[in-house]
């Protein structure tokens, strides 16, 4: 168990160097600190949960690993993460969600976040997948 710790962590650490390199070069401040940590949260949820129904398949069905790793198991752990563009971002029809563009616009310092709604919701938007 505390060498399954260890690697957990030890895995964990590029990825978190990689994100405050990220967030040290955002110079406009698009994206706030709450943001990526409800990101990191649901990234860890969707591996939880994708580790969860990746061992009930292969403990119920004939699936070898061999087969079942580079074949089956992406589509399961991609089919998760895909959830958080959906959830995190309004649709035309609900203006609520867990990550709210209009926060961002009135928080930016970009230059074009001045001009118009228009051009400071294209400056935002870029940022994030769609």
């Amino acid at each position: 168990m505390t060498l399954m710790l260890a690697k957990g962590l030890s895995a964990l650490l590029p990825v978190v160097a990689h994100l405050l390199v990220l967030l040290a070069m955002d110079g406009y401040k698009l994206v706030r600190m709450r943001t990526v940590l409800l990101a990191l949260g649901f990234g860890l949820v969707a591996a939880l949960a994708s580790q969860t129904v990746n061992d009930a398949i292969l403990k119920n069905t004939s699936l070898e690993l061999s087969f079942y790793s580079p074949y089956v198991a992406p589509f399961i752990e991609e089919s998760f993460k895909a959830v958080w563009p959906y959830a995190s971002v309004p649709s035309k029809s609900d203006k609520k969600s867990v990550l709210s563009l209009e926060k961002l616009e009135a928080t930016s310092t970009s230059p074009s976040a001045n001009i118009n709604n228009e051009t400071s919701s294209r400056s935002v938007s870029r940022y994030f997948i769609r």
